[in-house]
């Protein structure tokens, strides 16, 4: 239940995201293969997943071939499926290593790309959040998702985030639909809620998305990583 969860919470995410904006990336196509020219990861304090980086095509026997990372230093990436398990798909593995920007190129479906991965170190862009008298600011100092369990009470209250210089608000999502201000009142249920928020930096136009999802059920609290 708890990994259905939070399958669900990550789908509705990147449908959510793809509304706002496609994080500084172009949608290419060549014969038939989409891809995007750039894609963003973040460097996390202590903690390192995995990453992974999908091209489309409808080339059944298309293979990833002659990856070349320019930039080793920065971050490591190899072939993890070269085909895809539907052969309509190839996915590159990323294992990000220092804040910077790699510059990748592969042959792919009979064409030759030229990808950019930016990581850039974590940060919290919170200076505050709160829901009525509970602060969660500190909950993302480690990453911008975190599953607040084993509560005990229902929280009733207005939210109150207060962010970083340079990012402003673009969307605050509750329980996966409703839209609301911020300031708003909202009710954070021990049966299941969860709040998204979208945050846009000024300067730059990059979107980030900030994620709480509060529960009693019987799991240890912690940070997911998954961006």
């Amino acid at each position: 239940m708890k990994k259905i969860r939070r399958i669900v919470i990550i789908l509705v995410a990147c449908i959510l995201m793809v509304g706002l904006t496609n994080i500084g990336t172009i949608n290419v196509q060549a014969a038939s293969t989409t891809i995007t020219k750039s894609r963003s990861f973040y460097l996390y304090e202590g903690v390192n997943p995995e990453r992974q980086i999908s091209v489309m095509t409808s080339d059944s026997k298309a293979k990833i071939t002659k990856l070349k990372n320019y930039n080793p230093n920065v971050v490591k990436v190899s072939v993890y499926d070269s085909n895809g398990a539907y052969g309509m798909q190839g996915t590159l593995r990323v294992q990000p290593l220092k804040a910077g920007v790699a510059k990748v190129t592969f042959r792919y479906a009979g064409k030759n790309f030229v990808y950019k991965i930016i990581i850039t170190k974590y940060e919290n862009l919170c200076e505050q959040f709160k829901v009525g008298n509970t602060d969660f600011t500190k909950c993302f100092d480690k990453s911008g998702v975190y599953y607040s369990y084993q509560q005990k009470k229902n929280i009733t209250g207005n939210i109150d985030v207060k962010l970083k210089n340079e990012w402003k608000i673009v969307k605050i999502k509750v329980d996966y639909s409703k839209t609301i201000k911020n300031h708003s009142k909202l009710t954070l249920s021990t049966n299941g809620s969860n709040i998204f928020m979208y945050v846009r930096n000024i300067k730059t136009g990059k979107v980030e998305e900030i994620v709480l999802y509060y529960s009693g059920d019987p799991y240890k609290s912690e940070n997911s990583y998954s961006y």
